[in-house]
Formats: structure tokens, C-alpha cells, sequence
């Protein structure tokens, strides 16, 4: 029964820890994400900041 018990607490010790591996991927993913995004809304404004610049010099002034 011991031996059992512990085969049992050696599974659960397993599956505890291969979720925390997958939740810490998931997180991982979901920041990755977040700085992608990010960097590509930061790309975008500098993107809007070219075009504003290009209006400028071609009219000179606003």
C-alpha cells in the first residue's frame, strides 16, 4: 500500500509539474505576443510620424 501511495504521489508530482511547464509556456507565448504587438504599434506610429514629416517637407511648412 505504501509503495502505492508514493507511485501515486509520483504521478501527481509529475502532472503538477508538467503543468506548471505548460502554464509558463503559455505565459511566455502571451508575452511574446504582447511585445510584438507592441513593437508593431510602435512601428505603426513611426510609420505616421514619416508621413507627417513627408507633409511637412513637401509643403514646406504647415
Amino acid at each position: 500500500m505504501l509503495f502505492y501511495s508514493s507511485f501515486i504521489q509520483t504521478d501527481l508530482n509529475n502532472a503538477k509539474e508538467k503543468l506548471c511547464r505548460q502554464v509558463m509556456s503559455m505565459m511566455m507565448m502571451l508575452m511574446i505576443l504582447k511585445f510584438l504587438s507592441s513593437r508593431q504599434h510602435f512601428a505603426s506610429c513611426i510609420l505616421i510620424a514619416q508621413a507627417i514629416d513627408g507633409l511637412v517637407d513637401d509643403r514646406g511648412d504647415w
